[in-house]
């Protein structure tokens, strides 16, 4: 290895998740159709930490969606170190569901779009995507937008984000 590589290291993974025992715990499963659910606040922790983040998102419905269906994945930073306050989109900071059509699914447009998760088959799943995004916040949230049609499973940690710190060494 050359004198000033940069070394990629994957830190502890937080999840969000329908079963205690994760980072927080998050109602997700059973999302209806049209829907959307925002996890509770997490504490990536204090300052010196990473800016990079990989989430890999996943869901699963209780039957088969239509190919290419979609869930909706919005991430959301707390600009108050100490509150947390002022969220971006001001959510709350609680497992909130979303009904169709209200309201509170508005909230996504002023979150960070982290992108869908499609169902590439005619099936149930489980489906997956990653992404990696720079967070400079402490704080932040997630929610889905379940769009396929389909209810989420009622199975608890089928539909879940994973975020897992991404640690740049340069050797």
């Amino acid at each position: 290895m050359a004198v000033g590589d940069q070394l990629i290291r994957l830190g502890t993974a937080l999840i969000l998740r329908d079963t205690a025992g994760g980072a927080a715990q998050w109602a997700v499963k059973n999302t209806l159709t049209l829907a959307g659910r925002l996890s509770p606040v997490i504490d990536l922790g204090a300052e010196p930490r990473p800016s990079v983040y990989d989430i890999f998102r996943q869901c699963q419905w209780a039957s088969a969606p239509a190919s290419k269906a979609v869930s909706d994945w919005f991430l959301f930073e707390w600009h108050n170190e100490t509150g947390p306050a002022n969220p971006d989109g001001q959510v709350p900071s609680v497992d909130t569901a979303y009904a169709a059509a209200s309201a509170g699914l508005a909230k996504a447009d002023n979150g960070l779009a982290l992108g869908p998760v499609f169902a590439e088959t005619a099936a149930a799943g489980p489906f997956s995507s990653s992404v990696r995004v720079t967070i400079l916040r402490r704080h932040i949230s997630i929610m889905v937008i379940n769009q396929a049609g389909v209810s989420f499973v009622n199975t608890d940690d089928l539909t879940f984000a994973r975020i897992t710190p991404v640690y740049a060494q340069i050797q």
